[in-house]
């Protein structure tokens, strides 16, 4: 994503105490503090580079927060953060940003602390978008960093085994997405063929009659944007 869209999308962010506009778009991104330290501590046993139930607890954790008060609609989970579409109605159900934020702060929390047995916490952003195709660009940017969070993550971790963080950050330094493939290839990864939730994210949707889907295997990059807008409509 280009720099000047990202500030585009940068200004949308809503301060706290600002009334939420009805009818606009709302998203937040909530980011866990510290999650990659709880999954790389042997005091969790979580499996690095990325642990299936560690995934699946954040999936469950942006469940917790479809319908209700908390109003999400659609979700984008990655590895230590989620992005949540709200529904357009839920200026009508909250005050402020300030309220609403703090409520999914401590929904959140309270849910990924139960199921991780320990404390969990998350930031929040809170965006008011007011067309749907800024929506749709902002959850294609989180698509983009989470894929490339995870190939980082995935070579910084075989590559630590024989190099430590400085020397790491070296060897990745300029490489592009094929030759960390190719890093995990002599490694004894084939990354193409990791669980795509992995690799790009996965989704939860809330349908009819609140019915909560999880979508593993989500659209190539090309159709994404097609996918995006069948949610937001």
């Amino acid at each position: 994503m280009n720099n000047a869209l990202l500030e585009r999308l940068r200004g949308f962010q809503i301060p706290q105490a600002t009334p939420l506009a009805p009818g606009n778009f709302v998203v937040a991104r909530l980011r866990g503090i510290d999650f990659e330290g709880m999954i790389d501590s042997p005091e969790f046993g979580f499996t690095r580079p990325f642990d299936p139930r560690f995934g699946k607890m954040m999936v469950q954790t942006a469940s917790h927060l479809l319908g209700g008060d908390a109003c999400g609609r659609f979700a984008f989970v990655e590895l230590v953060e989620m992005s949540l579409l709200l529904d357009r109605g839920v200026g009508a159900r909250w005050k402020d940003a300030t309220e609403l934020h703090n409520y999914l702060v401590g929904l959140s929390a309270s849910k990924m602390s139960l199921l991780v047995e320990d404390e969990a916490l998350f930031t929040c952003k809170l965006y008011s978008f007011t067309k749907p195709d800024l929506v749709t660009a902002y959850f294609l940017w989180r698509r983009q960093e989470a894929a490339l969070a995870s190939l980082d993550r995935y070579s910084t971790h075989v590559l630590a085994k024989d190099n430590n963080a400085e020397v790491v950050a070296k060897l990745l330094e300029g490489l592009g997405a094929l030759e960390k493939e190719e890093i995990l290839r002599q490694h004894g990864i084939e990354y193409p063929s990791l669980p795509a939730w992995q690799r790009t994210g996965a989704a939860v949707l809330l349908g009819a009659e609140q019915k909560v889907t999880v979508e593993t295997n989500l659209p190539p990059e090309s159709e994404y944007a097609s996918y995006l807008q069948r949610q937001i409509d």
